[in-house]
């Protein structure tokens, strides 16, 4: 279960944001809108050579290194993820697209879609990575964590701990953050396409701020 808490505003969203832009590594910043509009984000079951080797720029680990799938002889590791993916993710009525906003009402049935599909990808990229592929796929709806976000939010020592449950959980949060937020209209206006990115660089400010 989530305790932690952010009280959600323009202003904190601002000074955020401003501080996340003069702290971190300006390559994230500069590669965002070059990774979220390449074409094969659209197609959640191909590619994935491309959105790993992608994603994998954001990230000190090799593609492939925590894959837990098992490849057949002969088989390409893109074969291998792409017939799992069909069998274990879109044969389970996968209803996601990339229109959905994560600001606006999501059913029941969307969540629970996130949590088996974020299962499957995190056996391919592990719980960080999956992360990122789920956000460039639906970049209004799915957000991104990295080690620190996820021991601030559970209070765990191991990313290895959480699981596609914890995922939807940490959206359901996050709604739950605006939903709680004064000026939640006015942030929806301003953010509610880019919500996900902006709540990253909001959390990513806190767990600064606390360490």
């Amino acid at each position: 279960m989530i305790k932690a808490k952010l009280n959600l505003n323009t202003d904190v969203i601002e000074s955020s944001v401003r501080e996340y832009n003069n702290s971190t590594n300006p390559f994230y910043e500069a590669s965002y809108d070059l990774i979220k509009n390449k074409y094969f984000w659209k197609d959640f079951n191909q590619n994935w050579t491309d959105k790993l080797a992608l994603v994998y720029s954001w990230m000190p680990r090799i593609a492939g290194k925590d894959s837990k799938l098992q490849i057949d002889e002969g088989e390409s590791f893109e074969a291998c993820i792409q017939k799992n993916c069909k069998k274990e993710v879109l044969d389970s009525n996968f209803n996601l697209n990339r229109g959905i906003r994560i600001v606006d009402f999501v059913e029941e049935n969307k969540w629970k879609s996130l949590e088996i599909a974020y299962d499957f990808v995190s056996k391919v990229s592990g719980q960080i990575g999956t992360s990122k592929i789920f956000h460039f796929s639906f970049p209004s709806l799915c957000l991104m964590w990295d080690n620190d976000q996820i021991k601030w939010l559970y209070e765990k020592n191991s990313r290895k701990t959480v699981s596609g449950e914890n995922y939807v959980e940490y959206h359901k949060w996050a709604k739950k953050m605006l939903n709680e937020a004064k000026d939640k209209g006015l942030i929806i206006q301003k953010y509610g396409n880019e919500f996900p990115r902006i709540l990253d660089k909001c959390i990513w400010y806190q767990v600064k701020r606390r360490k």
